[in-house]
This record gives structure tokens, C-alpha cells and sequence, in this order.
């Protein structure tokens, strides 16, 4: 039976300062290679054997750092992507729902 395992990419900046990414590149901070990390060891257990990310810059960081740790090549998915959220981008959740 084929298993499928959707992996969040590791956190950002913006993740923790609940900020609105959309489509901005914000590469993973320290706690986000920490989380890829501890993602690694529960995937262990899998038998991976494919991986695909999205094109968007912590996407790609935690699908290199698993495909490095599993001996595997991952596929860059270009219609894979976030949403974009035009002008809100960047800005945090709470001034949202303030504004809007």
C-alpha cells in the first residue's frame, strides 16, 4: 500500500512572529533546522522513497537536509506554491484581523 507524508518545512522568523508569509522567501531559523531535525528521527521508521517540495526557500531547505540524511533526491514541484496574500505578506495575523 503506497504512503504518503505531508512534512511541513521547518519554522521561520515569520512563523514565530505570526506574521502572514504567503509567498515571500523566508529561509528557516534556528528552531526550524532543530524541528527538521527531530523530523528526521520520526521519519526513521519510514521507508521513503521519494520526496517533493515546493519552490519556495524553507520548503526547499527541510527537503534538502531529509534527502541528504535518506540518501535521496528530491523533485522541485513548481505549481507547488503558498498562496499569495498580496499586500498583506509580511505583515503579522493580528494587525489583519485589526485592519480588515
Amino acid at each position: 500500500m503506497v504512503q504518503i507524508v505531508l512534512i511541513r518545512p521547518g519554522c521561520t522568523d515569520y512563523d514565530q512572529q505570526r506574521r502572514i508569509q504567503g509567498t515571500l522567501d523566508v529561509p528557516l531559523n534556528t528552531q526550524g533546522s532543530v524541528e527538521v531535525a527531530r523530523m528526521i528521527e520520526e521519519l526513521r521508521g519510514l521507508k521513503l522513497e521519494a520526496l517533493y517540495a515546493s519552490d519556495s526557500q524553507p520548503s526547499l531547505q527541510t527537503a534538502e537536509t531529509i534527502a541528504e540524511a535518506f540518501g535521496l533526491k528530491f523533485k522541485k514541484l513548481d505549481r507547488m506554491e503558498n498562496l499569495n496574500f498580496g499586500l498583506w505578506q509580511g505583515m503579522l495575523i493580528e494587525d489583519v484581523r485589526v485592519k480588515q
